[in-house]
């Protein structure tokens, strides 16, 4: 059913400031991603499944998420987005403790979708522009070339 798929691994690193002044560590999260495409190219599927650790140990959670993205049918202008998010622990995690790592991935998440969005609208945008001059100036696209102008 799809025409293309493709993978690739993403390593992310961000430095995370504790309660305390010198309370540093670095988080590096090593994330999978697989991407599956239909053969109308009017659909992608975006499978992530992510893993954060330190310096010293892993985290006692993955992360699994799937983007699906796809063209709308009645208006080719738009696009539906489905966003889902899982948390898998390996270890049986205390209730505040698990309440902590979903909200900050809930927020690393709720960002994102924003900026993408916001991406995705001046992209948009742009190439309806773009769109609109080149049919003002179809017209005279003939005319530049019997004068030879090239």
């Amino acid at each position: 059913e799809f025409s293309t798929i493709k993978q690739r691994i993403l390593c992310a690193k961000a430095t995370e400031t504790g309660l305390t002044f010198f309370s540093r560590k670095t988080i590096i999260t090593n994330i999978h991603q697989t991407a599956f495409f239909t053969p109308s190219k009017d659909c992608v599927t975006i499978y992530s499944v992510a893993q954060p650790r330190t310096d010293t140990k892993k985290a006692d959670h993955f992360i699994i998420d799937r983007w699906t993205i796809k063209q709308s049918e009645s208006e080719p202008n738009q696009v539906w987005v489905s966003f889902n998010a899982n948390i898998l622990w390996s270890t049986p995690c205390m209730t505040p403790t698990a309440t902590i790592v979903k909200s900050k991935w809930l927020r690393f998440y709720s960002g994102r979708f924003d900026t993408w969005r916001n991406l995705m609208k001046q992209y948009i945008d742009r190439e309806n522009a773009k769109s609109e001059k080149s049919k003002l100036m179809e017209p005279y696209i003939g005319t530049w070339n019997k004068i030879k102008s090239f």
